[in-house]
């Protein structure tokens, strides 16, 4: 392995490693998610301070060290910081529900590629959307997710009883899609036009997706939907829906 490398990377997440280090989880276009070291990041007065927060698009100077097999940041510069996120609550629990999806999954093989620029993309645009526009984000990012890593939703048959789904109406359970007679008193109902909507946003830009239309009433069943069934895929509860409460509901 090349011990010296420079690659584009967004911090996945961001904790503190004694006293004055940071360890980080990136997302980078050339090797996919990697655990580095930063160290010195904690101290007030380092470059790498501000510029190694969650949700921050770096250009990563990487050194790999073959004994203690890790990486290390040597050196990092801000493409973009993103504040936006971290100035509001609700955009910054849609960041960590997206990141956190992303570091279960591994973003192995050749996913790293599309989920790269569908976040850069996705948290240029999440640092200065409105409360509508952040939650029309979420659908658009949880779905792109689950189609880059190849479990897009069925919307065909009811995954509990098996049959074909010709209502007005599905509802989703424990991570499937299904008909309203499976359907129980916890279920996230939505229209026949939702999965219509999610298969026509996904063809244009992501900034175009949110002025494609969508049903007011299909918000809120179309975001728990695709939290359950990304919950699902990525066979872990998600820490950050539990923190966040009822924001992204």
């Amino acid at each position: 392995m090349v011990r010296n490398s420079i690659d584009e990377a967004i911090v996945l997440k961001s904790i503190r490693f004694s006293e004055y280090h940071k360890r980080l989880t990136l997302l980078t276009t050339k090797s996919g998610i990697i655990d580095v070291v930063a160290y010195g990041a904690f101290k007030g007065k380092s470059k790498l301070s501000g510029i190694t927060e969650s949700f921050v698009h770096l250009r990563a100077y990487l050194y790999f060290e073959p004994v203690k097999k890790q990486f290390k940041l040597s050196d990092a510069e801000a493409v973009a910081t993103f504040d936006g996120i971290r100035h509001d609550l609700k955009r910054f629990y849609i960041a960590a529900l997206v990141s956190e999806a992303v570091m279960r999954s591994f973003a192995g093989g050749d996913e790293h590629a599309g989920l790269f620029p569908l976040l850069a993309d996705g948290f240029a645009l999440l640092s200065s959307a409105t409360p509508a526009e952040a939650d029309l984000l979420l659908i658009q990012l949880l779905y792109r997710f689950l189609l880059i890593i190849g479990y897009p939703p069925d919307w065909a048959y009811c995954e509990r009883c098996g049959a074909p789904l010709t209502g007005a109406r599905f509802v989703t359970f424990a991570g499937g899609v299904g008909c309203e007679r499976c359907g129980r008193s916890d279920s996230a109902v939505v229209s026949r036009t939702a999965p219509e909507y999610l298969k026509r946003s996904a063809t244009v830009p992501l900034g175009d997706a949110l002025r494609t239309g969508i049903e007011p009433t299909d918000v809120a069943g179309l975001k728990r939907a695709l939290i359950r069934i990304v919950q699902r895929v990525v066979e872990t509860p998600l820490k950050s829906i539990s923190a966040a409460g009822s924001m992204l509901s």
